[in-house]
């Protein structure tokens, strides 16, 4: 990669300077991590494509970059959702559902979004039920309000039963087992 950006550098007239942008573009893209690890590296390397794309508008590469940029959202998609997951399987409900509504937010486009709004609501509410008596109204109707929002966004009939068991132990004030 080092040397294709010198060579881009040096030689910038050169008719090979496009060839050689992407090639060390592409050393970047191959040399990225995986999902489970860190990503910034992996949004560093997104931004350089997109920078690669506006210098290069007529390149034969473009259709390659919106590849590896798709290709390197989607990692940066399943980081988000399997951070998400595991903090509900390791039952820290309030750091899932936290973690699930910032995924939304910042990937509003993520394929898992159904998922992640399952998740939030079922955490919150997981949360609420587990919570001491004085909080747990307070927390459950949080959960009311994410599986509105889930029911909005998705227009689903089948899950106002799921909505009803919520409402349930918030309005009559205590827990229905």
């Amino acid at each position: 990669s080092g040397l294709f950006k010198d060579f881009t550098y040096k030689f910038t007239r050169s008719p090979r300077v496009v060839d050689c942008s992407y090639m060390a573009l592409y050393c970047d893209y191959l040399s990225v991590s995986d999902f489970d690890l860190d990503q910034q590296n992996t949004v560093d390397i997104i931004n350089e494509i997109q920078e690669f794309m506006n210098a290069y508008p007529d390149s034969d590469y473009m259709q390659k970059c919106n590849d590896h940029i798709d290709n390197l959202r989607g990692r940066i998609h399943k980081k988000a959702f399997e951070q998400v997951n595991q903090y509900f399987q390791i039952s820290e409900f309030k750091a899932a559902s936290a973690a699930a509504v910032l995924a939304l937010k910042s990937y509003p486009d993520i394929p898992q979004k159904e998922q992640l709004e399952y998740i939030a609501y079922k955490a919150q509410f997981l949360y609420g039920i587990n919570s001491i008596e004085t909080k747990r109204i307070e927390r459950l109707e949080k959960a009311i309000t994410l599986i509105d929002d889930y029911l909005d966004a998705n227009r689903s009939e089948g899950l106002q039963i799921g909505r009803a068991h919520v409402w349930t132990p918030v309005t009559s004030g205590y827990l229905v087992c």
